[in-house]
């Protein structure tokens, strides 16, 4: 089977090299200056008039520009970041009763990371902390919003198992979930959770002897708040008692509000104003509001950086870390004016479900490794487990540390208020299926004109958009008309109709409706107005 896929993959990718240079012979026509649809990078606005000012101005101390080495190779995602080969081995050696730190960021844009290449040094900890350990590049999210992704971090189960999306069904009992795992095993374990729609009503606790959520700390609690809730916990862990905890901060999730006495990149005129764009607009938005939705969201991630470096500190100061893992990831990404598109929700694009995934630990020999080995949220439960020599059985992802297999199919989907989205990749293509929106149950859920405030969604459908990601990561060229035909594209198309049409029914138990107190959090979020 491998074989034949990989001659499908030979025969697709000369097709496209044929296509690329008949497309590349044509005279471009002239373009905007958004003719990407996409307004200037922070670092290109206002570029008009301040080039002299420019080259007398000393150097921002906030800002970072990693050296090109024109000998290393550099990844064709994240421009600015080197790239290990993939024929590096990452070695693990998995130790009993090593303790295990995942920490889980909303709503972090891996390319507004500096750890990821980003010009800004927003996470100078995560940098350093990523050298001494292994980043990957290609790690895709289960779905672009919280509720199904985090369900999928801490289960291993895809959406079309664990059925959590928007405020229908409660985490069933009979999904064993990675804490649960962890105590069986004799583990002390904790949760600190920021995000509101990850709370013990939706029996979430599952497995956790301690789990603070928002009825405890408050709707999107601080990264401070939580980091100090999770110290006092393990203030009473033994030396030696093995424990599990998660930790998920909510920061850099809209609305952007850095903390003032915080700020790196937002001026401080801008700091006490709502910055909470919509998620669609129908033309590319003023260069200088722009601007201002990327300083703020720059500095929450910045915030969250430090947060994050004061935690694993602590950490280290309290215990010994020979046997101790620390794993960094998001839920799902955030876009920032790519197709005029902002935030998360329903949106497919690469910012929003390319996310980080940075490892630590010595009990893994490699460090210093960028690698694109394909991988998705339900890798994380069997990975974490394989370090803690913790028997487990999957039928769906599997431990980091076995060979690439670059012919995986990883499916990242959207099943909400009447929008249904799934895209299917192998390697750098890329296939999305968008479905009929049903309109009335979209805006049966908050005051908000479909028309009017969300064009993506007006589009006639069912219809596919393919993309090849290695020469178009700004996903600007559908090439499906051309290669609608191939068996790579029949194959992800089957892949995503399997996902969607799942043969193992899922597990569910009672329905649960959404309270006064989750809908006023949900408006805060920004996914309903």
């Amino acid at each position: 089977m491998k074989s034949r896929r990989s001659h499908i993959q030979k025969i697709f990718f000369l097709h496209f090299i044929v296509y690329y240079i008949s497309c590349s012979a044509v005279s471009p026509s002239k373009t905007s200056k958004y003719e990407t649809g996409r307004p200037p990078s922070p670092d290109a606005v206002n570029d008009k008039n301040e080039a002299t000012r420019e080259t007398i101005k000393p150097p921002s101390p906030f800002e970072f520009t990693p050296k090109k080495d024109e000998s290393v190779r550099f990844h064709y995602y994240f421009s600015n970041l080197p790239f290990t080969d993939d024929s590096v081995e990452i070695i693990a050696n998995p130790q009993k009763n090593a303790s295990v730190i995942l920490i889980v960021v909303d709503a972090f844009n891996a390319s507004h990371s500096s750890a990821y290449g980003y010009k800004r040094d927003t996470t100078p900890f995560l940098r350093e902390f990523a050298k001494e350990g292994v980043t990957f590049t290609n790690f895709i999210s289960n779905s672009s919003w919280t509720r199904p992704s985090f369900s999928t971090i801490i289960t291993g189960v895809p959406r079309t198992v664990h059925k959590m999306e928007l405020g229908d069904n409660i985490l069933s009992n009979n999904i064993n979930t990675l804490a649960e795992q962890f105590k069986k095993a004799g583990y002390k374990t904790g949760a600190f959770i920021g995000n509101p729609l990850i709370t013990k009503k939706w029996n979430y606790q599952q497995g956790f002897d301690t789990f603070i959520d928002s009825e405890t700390a408050g709707p999107f609690a601080s990264g401070e708040t939580l980091v100090n809730l999770a110290k006092e916990w393990l203030e009473h862990i033994n030396e030696g008692e093995p424990f599990f905890l998660t930790l998920f901060l909510t920061d850099p999730h809209a609305p952007y509000t850095p903390p003032i006495n915080e700020l790196k990149y937002l001026n401080i005129k801008d700091a006490d104003s709502v910055i909470n764009p919509s998620r669609e607009f129908l033309q590319p938005m003023e260069e200088v509001e722009h601007k201002k939705i990327i300083d703020a969201y720059d500095d929450e991630v910045s915030y969250s950086d430090r947060k994050i470096e004061q935690f694993i500190n602590f950490c280290e100061n309290r215990f010994k870390t020979d046997n101790m893992v620390f794993a960094v990831t998001a839920d799902h990404g955030e876009i920032f004016g790519e197709h005029n598109c902002f935030q998360h929700a329903y949106h497919m694009w690469e910012p929003v479900v390319r996310v980080p995934f940075i490892i630590k630990s010595k009990l893994i020999s490699s460090i210093n490794i960028k690698t694109d080995h394909p991988a998705t949220h339900t890798d994380i439960m069997p990975t974490l487990l394989y370090l803690a020599k913790i028997p487990f059985n999957t039928d769906y992802g599997d431990t980091l540390f076995k060979s690439s297999d670059n012919l995986k199919i990883i499916i990242t989907a959207y099943d909400a208020r009447g929008v249904k989205r799934t895209a299917a990749r192998q390697g750098v293509i890329k296939l999305v299926k968008y479905e009929k929106v049903n309109k009335k149950l979209f805006e049966s859920l908050g005051k908000e004109d479909l028309l009017i405030q969300f064009p993506s969604l007006n589009r006639p459908a069912p219809f596919y958009e393919l993309y090849n990601l290695e020469d178009d990561f700004k996903e600007q060229n559908n090439i499906l008309d051309t290669f609608e035909n191939s068996e790579l594209v029949e194959l992800l198309k089957e892949s995503i109709e399997k996902y969607n049409n799942p043969v193992k029914k899922a597990v569910v138990e009672k329905e649960i409706k959404l309270d006064n107190e989750t809908l006023e959090a949900l408006k805060a979020a920004g996914y309903i107005r």
